[in-house]
């Protein structure tokens, strides 16, 4: 009866179904996609993107990949029914949302939402199916039954070994040993009493090199402590650490702007503004991890693998504090032409305003009084015929400390 049970038993276990296979085959979302964005405002490099993704259940987990940088999902769902797949996740603080639909095909239709750019269109296609378990191996298959039971079995001990004897004192032995321990405790009476005359002189001497040592210090005239030497090429780090003052790093490749970010802002925790930064017109959210500032021009239109790109712009779309630079005197005449350059070709003129007044003054000093129309707070001012940044707009007139230092003849 019990060999009939087992057979049984091994029957059903063969006719019963496998779950997990058939989960397997019905999960449309495990593996790695990859897809790209339906905007013509962005180059071809930023519109590719890749998703790592991974079904549990109706909860979906893994990464998604944009311009080398690779960001964690902080949520994510996939609906069976209606094959709804909801991504979240996080940049710069703020939750960014990924969603569509899977067709017949298995083809992923949805929006991806870029912030001040807005919501998306993009498709994306399964490139590489992860959702199948691997199969067993073929030696694990033929391995026999007769070798799994040898590895199972324990060593047991040999019979008739025999067991070692246990060895017990004669009466002769213990008279032996109480005569030794009496000549022991002899010998230990002689040795404690050595010790203590040994401790003894030891005190003595001890408490004599400490009178000497006394005498000797009191003989002695107390000096005054050595003032630090003070090195003038280093006071400006006072104003520095004591966060008074930024951390100008001019860093142009991505390698250099990373570790100037990375030092000056996580480890030394300093206000810091990268000035130059070209690299992030390939990278614009390298810095999303770091609270820095950035720093660019004269020339704000950058050619990546032979197209333009308005760094501005990027900045801007990222939330990064920037402002502009003439790079002294040889680049200030070409400065205003490129900052309208710049908002002809997408730039808003809030943004370019901000880089030209507000930013650089926060950049400089949280406590400054200019760089904004604000009471309390010292301005020069400009009036315009239009808009700031049109090339058709006039200078009307200039006010420099209070005092109208130009007039054009239009309001003379």
């Amino acid at each position: 009866k019990g060999t009939d049970k087992k057979k049984d038993e091994k029957k059903d276990e063969k006719d019963k179904p496998k779950d997990d296979d058939d989960e397997a085959a019905t999960d449309p979302i495990t593996g790695t996609w990859e897809g790209t964005l339906e905007s013509e405002r962005l180059p071809a490099q930023a519109r590719a993107f890749k998703f790592e993704l991974v079904l549990e259940g109706d909860s979906v987990s893994g990464s998604v990949t944009m311009l080398r940088n690779t960001t964690d999902i902080s949520e994510g769902s996939y609906n069976r029914e209606s094959r709804e797949l909801v991504i979240t996740i996080s940049r710069r603080g703020s939750a960014v949302e990924i969603s569509g639909s899977l067709d017949d095909d298995g083809k992923f239709t949805g929006s991806f939402d870029l912030g001040r750019m807005g919501a998306v269109e993009m498709t994306a296609t399964r490139t590489e199916d992860k959702s199948k378990k691997p199969e067993p191996k073929p030696e694990d298959k033929d391995k026999p039954k007769d070798e799994e039971k040898k590895e199972d079995k324990k060593e047991k001990p040999a019979e008739g070994e025999d067991k070692p004897e246990e060895k017990k004192d004669k009466p002769e032995d213990k008279e032996d040993k109480s005569e030794d321990k009496e000549d022991k405790s002899d010998e230990k009476a002689d040795k404690s009493d050595d010790a203590d005359k040994k401790k003894d002189d030891s005190k003595e001497d001890k408490d004599a090199a400490k009178a000497k040592e006394a005498d000797s210090k009191s003989a002695e005239k107390p000096k005054e402590p050595r003032k630090p030497r003070a090195n003038p090429a280093l006071e400006p780090y006072r104003a520095l650490f004591a966060s008074k003052i930024p951390a100008l790093v001019e860093s142009r490749d991505s390698n250099s702007i990373k570790a100037a970010a990375e030092l000056f802002s996580k480890q030394y925790k300093l206000r810091t503004v990268i000035v130059g930064a070209d690299d992030l017109s390939r990278q614009p959210d390298l810095l999303d991890d770091y609270s820095v500032s950035v720093c660019v021009g004269p020339q704000l239109s950058v050619n990546v693998d032979s197209q333009p790109r308005n760094l501005p712009q990027l900045l801007a779309n990222e939330q990064l504090q920037f402002g502009f630079q003439s790079s002294g005197t040889t680049g200030s005449g070409m400065l205003p032409s490129a900052i309208q350059f710049s908002v002809s070709r997408g730039l808003s003129a809030t943004d370019a305003l901000e880089g030209l007044a507000a930013n650089p003054a926060k950049m400089l000093s949280e406590d400054m009084n200019f760089g904004q129309l604000a009471s309390g707070k010292d301005a020069d001012l400009v009036i315009l015929s239009g808009a700031p940044f049109e090339y058709s707009t006039k200078v009307l007139a200039v006010m420099i400390d209070g005092v109208w230092v130009y007039e054009h003849e239009e309001i003379k």
